[in-house]
């Protein structure tokens, strides 16, 4: 078991993390292309995000279509590192104890996280059109948000809601220190298909 998290993103690229590194794939996966875009945004662009990616191929495993079982690995030993997204890890860790979570800081020192969201919305022209806008009413309202973290550790997307119970608090003492951002989507879906074409180039995973 790794005894001590990677304090930067540089630190990733040591060969002791050969082959007990892994994250699930851009394109494939969600978080795969969030981490993807969190080297272009930690790392200082997409060419020196590319760059660092192209040499984190080293130690990486191979290719993931999974996120979520690559936890159960670190659990066991056989990663020291995977990524995965702040919700379901608190989710999984009373069930893999050995799994904690970590932020590696850029050059300047800066830990940071992508915030990926969760998007609801009403299919045009489809049916009951007016329940569905019951439906999105009802989870954005005060009562649902102030449960979300406490039926499944996710974060209120309201300003004015602030729960108190215990999946809230690990989830904001996790966020201790770190920044969140998030890109502009429009400009990631404009280049999302050339960027995972570039990244399959720059780690030879074609």
């Amino acid at each position: 078991m790794l005894k001590t998290a990677p304090a930067s993103w540089q630190d990733l690229l040591d060969s002791r993390f050969k082959n007990k590194l892994q994250y699930s794939t851009p394109g494939q996966a969600g978080d795969g292309t969030a981490v993807m875009l969190q080297a272009f945004h930690s790392l200082g662009g997409k060419d020196a995000g590319f760059e660092y990616l192209g040499k984190l191929q080293a130690n990486n495993v191979g290719p993931s279509a999974s996120t979520g079982k690559l936890t159960a690995l670190v659990n066991k030993g056989e990663l020291y590192v995977a990524n995965g997204d702040l919700q379901m890890n608190l989710s999984q860790m009373a069930r893999n104890p050995n799994v904690k979570i970590f932020w590696p800081a850029d050059d300047k020192g800066e830990r940071s996280a992508l915030a990926l969201p969760y998007t609801i919305g009403l299919v045009q022209n489809g049916p009951n059109s007016e329940n569905g806008k019951k439906l999105i009413n009802f989870l954005l309202d005060k009562p649902a948000q102030s449960s979300v973290s406490a039926r499944s550790w996710g974060l209120p997307v309201r300003s004015d809601v602030a729960p108190d119970d215990a999946n809230f608090k690990a989830a904001k003492a996790a966020l201790d220190g770190v920044k969140s951002w998030e890109p502009n989507w429009d400009d990631v879906a404009v280049s999302l298909s050339a960027d995972i074409a570039r990244w399959h180039k720059v780690t030879d995973s074609e």
